[in-house]
């Protein structure tokens, strides 16, 4: 869902919550949140505003994103050497040359 559209919906139903139309658990389900997420929500924009239901990730780098020379190195020997193996085999070979990322890396 982007994000303008989020805002908007979770805008939309805070304000049917504030006006006594709707109960925090309905709010919630609306939402497809848990009734403890929805409060952090409702505690947030009535703080910060509209600005506080902003996603604060938003923008930022993943703390688990690999390094773009190691990413490069991966898609070379894919390309060069391993091309013709699968996903889990391809992983071994790369952790039998030193490859020291997760399977599941980002």
């Amino acid at each position: 869902m982007l994000a303008e559209v989020r805002m908007a919906r979770i805008g939309e139903v805070l304000g049917r919550y504030r006006s006594g139309r709707l109960s925090c658990v309905e709010a919630a389900d609306l939402l497809g949140m848990s009734e403890r997420h929805f409060r952090r929500l409702r505690d947030r924009y009535e703080a910060d505003g509209a600005a506080g239901l902003v996603d604060r990730r938003r923008g930022r780098v993943s703390g688990r994103r690999a390094p773009v020379d190691k990413v490069e190195w991966v898609i070379d020997q894919f390309v060069t050497r391993y091309h013709d193996f699968t996903v889990k085999h391809f992983h071994e070979e790369l952790r039998k040359a030193g490859f020291d990322l997760s399977y599941t890396w980002t």
